[in-house]
Formats: C-alpha cells, structure tokens, sequence
C-alpha cells in the first residue's frame, strides 16, 4: 500500500470515466483518472459534502450540508451561476437525477424537487399526499419514486414500499405513468452506485424479517433479489460510505467493523485480500484494473491490484 498524499480528504467518488472527486473540509478537488494531476478545485465553502457531474454537458455542481450549491464548468472550473439554494439539506449525490439541463432530487416530506441548471431556479414539482418519498431511481427515460406511508410513529416498522413512475419530458416535466404497491418489501435503506455507476438498493426483505437479507438491484423498472454475503450481518459498517460494488468484475470492496479491506465475490463468501489498515478510513474507492484509492486520517493511500 502506497501513500500518494498527504493531505487529509474525507470522500471519494468516481465523477466520470476521466474524472474522481475529493471532498476536504472547504473544497471539492477533482483529479483526473488519466494523470492523477488536479484539473479543478471548488471556491472554499463551508460544510462541503458532496458534488455530481454530468458528463453530456460537463457540468460540476457542487453543494454543502445547508443545500447550498455552486455550478461549475469543466475543466476551466468557471462558475456558471450565483449561489444557488436547493431547498433541501444532506443531498446524497446518488439520488439526483441529471438529464440535459434539470436536476431531480428527493425531499422526504414534501416530494421531488427540480433544479434548472440554466436559471437556477428550484421548484417542488411532485408532491404526494400521505406518503414519504425515501428514494428516487433513475431507468432510462424515467424516474422511479419509492415511498412509505406517513407515520407519526417512527419506530414502527413499514409494512408496504410504494413505487410511482414518471416520465421524464424534453421539457424537463414529469409526467405521471404508473403506481405500484410492492407487498414483499417493507424497508430501503439506501442506495449505492456500483463502479459502472449503476444503482443498488439495499433493501430488507419483509418475508425473512432479517435485516439486511436481500440486495436489490435496480435494472430497467425491475426489481431483481440478489442474495448477500452473510458478512453483511456482521456489523453495522455497511450502512458506511466505505463500501464499493463492481458486478463487472463480480467484487464487492469495503471496510469491516475491526478495520480491514476486504475484497470478496460478491456473491460468494470467497475473501480475494484482506489487509489490515491501522487507520481511520473516511472513504474508499474502486477503479478497475487499477486499485483501490483509501481516504485516511493522515493521507491518501494507494493499494493496487495483483
């Protein structure tokens, strides 16, 4: 394992095929894959978390916790817009959805939020009576929405998942296609991208009532059930950040709960490597035939492939 800098960056994600992204405490840098030389970093903002790049256009938006957001072109990093307010906080950059010029992201009480990458304004487009939105998917020219009956009771458990369609217009509008009540599905807990930036959801299926039972992968509109390692039950630590998935190459790479980086089949219980960190690891990240990138509290590490 190889120390590649010094500096102390607290995530990593894959933007593009060319581009990662690193998020210290005020900035986003982005480095590109090709030369590991920085091509851009972001205006010094406070609670920087996350940023999402759409690779049509080769626009960065990058926000912080508040839902403040900055635009940004690539790779000159000129700033398109004034300061832009979302209206939602805590924004996982996996649930907005970028088509051309209009950003959709979930609001869990009040619905779908649109953003114009254009004028920047933000309007509430979808609103849903009665029901909390937990999830949005994107599946080609749609929008899936996955919701849950409202509850003053916070503990008690969902019974039900609620899936609408959407279709997304040239326009940028939603038009409403279909609503499904999906019985054999009583909680979403998240949603990861695996390294060819497809979605997955992590799901508990309400048959078993383990939690953590079942892996559900977002294909098409279908929901497929995909059995998980038995590892995953282990410790709460898959419900990190430091985790990865790549069904190309048939791994899934993360961090344990007594500090190790594994490499496992993911389908399997076959552990490829297995290396003991000795560091606090904010984050990591799987680029294939290249390695592992590892975010620490002292640095960024380098662990190549075999």
């Amino acid at each position: 394992m190889e120390k590649i800098s010094q500096k102390e960056f607290h995530s990593i994600k894959r933007l593009s095929k060319n581009y990662i992204g690193l998020t210290a405490e005020k900035t986003i840098n982005v480095v590109s894959c090709n030369t590991g030389k920085e091509v851009f970093v972001s205006d010094k903002l406070s609670n920087m978390s996350e940023s999402i790049y759409n690779q049509e256009t080769k626009k960065l938006l990058v926000y912080n916790t508040s839902g403040y957001a900055y635009l940004y072109q690539l790779p000159d990093g000129k700033r398109l817009l004034p300061k832009i307010y979302l209206k939602q906080s805590d924004i996982w950059s996996e649930q907005i959805i970028w088509e051309g010029d209009f950003c959709w992201y979930p609001s869990f009480r009040k619905g779908i939020y649109r953003l114009n990458t254009r004028t920047g304004e933000v309007e509430l487009v979808v609103k849903i009576k009665g029901e909390n939105v937990t999830h949005i998917v994107q599946d080609k020219n749609n929008i899936l929405v996955f919701t849950s009956p409202k509850t003053k009771n916070i503990y008690k458990q969902r019974e039900k998942v609620i899936r609408y369609s959407y279709r997304i217009e040239k326009d940028g509008e939603l038009k409403y296609q279909y609503r499904k009540q999906e019985e054999d599905y009583c909680k979403i807990c998240f949603i990861i991208e695996d390294v060819n930036k497809k979605k997955v959801i992590v799901a508990t299926s309400s048959k078993k009532r383990v939690e953590g039972d079942s892996l559900l992968y977002c294909s098409d509109g279908h929901l497929l059930n995909i059995p998980v390692n038995n590892r995953w039950k282990q410790g709460e630590w898959w419900y990190n950040r430091e985790l990865q998935i790549s069904e190309q190459d048939n791994r899934m790479i993360y961090v344990d709960e007594h500090g190790y980086l594994c490499i496992t089949e993911l389908y399997a219980e076959n552990i490829i490597k297995r290396n003991r960190l000795d560091k606090y690891v904010y984050d990591i990240l799987y680029i294939p035939t290249k390695g592992v990138l590892i975010l620490t509290d002292d640095g960024v590490y380098e662990m190549r492939e075999a």
